[in-house]
């Protein structure tokens, strides 16, 4: 049966078998491990490996991801207690905003949603319970901190969803199969956004977008490498800026929408604050959607 995915190799489509993917074309198998499809060539995961190793160390020193199934299936909702309470409140408001933007963007239509930088798939199962199609792909397949996790709502709701471990900037599916690419938390890891917002283009259909959530975002590229600067250990995590997504999408020809959160007084008034002692400006987690001009 033809799939949607393409082969990491030579970008054929892919037909799907049991518990694989096969390529008709130069005969490469992609298995599928424990649920999760791996789009890794070795090169790749050779390319990849030292920001996943940096990354997963990061991860775990921070205690993310733990062993009791039922804080999987509450996410995004954490303990009052719990150490990124604030960074958890954050992503719920992000989604319920998505939730918002595709009821009215597309209103009654059952979407195929890429959740791209999905981790441990708490975004993907909300996706999947609001009646859309959809896959998480993530170059991390940790059972704690990333796709592996995913299995724990799998196991225990009655829905569906697919997972792949994969390099954002070769997406492994065939052109314009996807009606929307959800970067969730990811986008400010690219190396080249430019590369990587092509890359989500030729996936998306004509009607589509390209959403961008959960990344920081500073009006001048200035006080996002201020940022940086103050970091003990930067990792591959960068920034975006309003003037770069404005590049971005004046040399694609594509029409850019920002939406801005309302902080209300209090958070504004921290915000400001906090600036001042800084001495740059503190990132907005702006709700970024690229769409192509005439699109719907």
């Amino acid at each position: 049966m033809t799939s949607p995915f393409r082969c990491p190799n030579c970008g054929g489509q892919l037909q799907a078998e049991a518990a694989a993917l096969r390529c008709p074309h130069c005969g490469n198998t992609t298995l599928r491990n424990d649920g999760i499809y791996d789009f890794l060539t070795p090169d790749a995961l050779r390319s990849h490996q030292p920001f996943l190793d940096q990354y997963r160390r990061i991860r775990r020193s921070e205690k993310r991801g733990v062993e009791q199934k039922g804080w999987y299936l509450a996410l995004p909702n954490v303990p009052e207690d719990h150490s990124f309470r604030k960074e958890w409140e954050q992503r719920r408001e992000s989604m319920d905003w998505l939730q918002k933007f595709l009821q009215e963007r597309f209103p009654e239509r059952q979407l195929d949603i890429l959740d791209a930088g999905a981790g441990n798939c708490w975004l993907t199962r909300h996706l999947a319970e609001w009646g859309h199609r959809t896959i998480a792909i993530d170059l991390d397949d940790d059972p704690r901190d990333g796709l592996g996790a995913g299995g724990h709502v799998l196991a225990s709701l009655p829905i569906s969803f697919q997972r792949a471990r994969a390099d954002f900037a070769r997406i492994p599916f065939v052109d314009s199969a996807l009606d929307l690419v959800v970067f969730n938390g990811a986008f400010h890891y690219a190396v080249n956004q430019g590369e990587l917002l092509d890359e989500a283009l030729r996936v998306a259909r004509p009607t589509g977008a390209v959403v961008v959530i959960d990344s920081p975002v500073y009006t001048t590229a200035e006080d996002g490498e201020k940022m940086l600067s103050e970091r003990a250990e930067r990792g591959r995590a960068g920034y975006l800026s309003i003037m770069g997504l404005n590049d971005l999408a004046n040399a694609r020809g594509l029409r850019l929408e920002v939406f801005t959160p309302r902080l209300g007084f209090v958070r504004w008034l921290r915000k400001q604050a906090t600036e001042v002692r800084r001495g740059r400006e503190i990132a907005m987690m702006d709700r970024i959607v690229f769409s192509r001009t005439g699109g719907k």
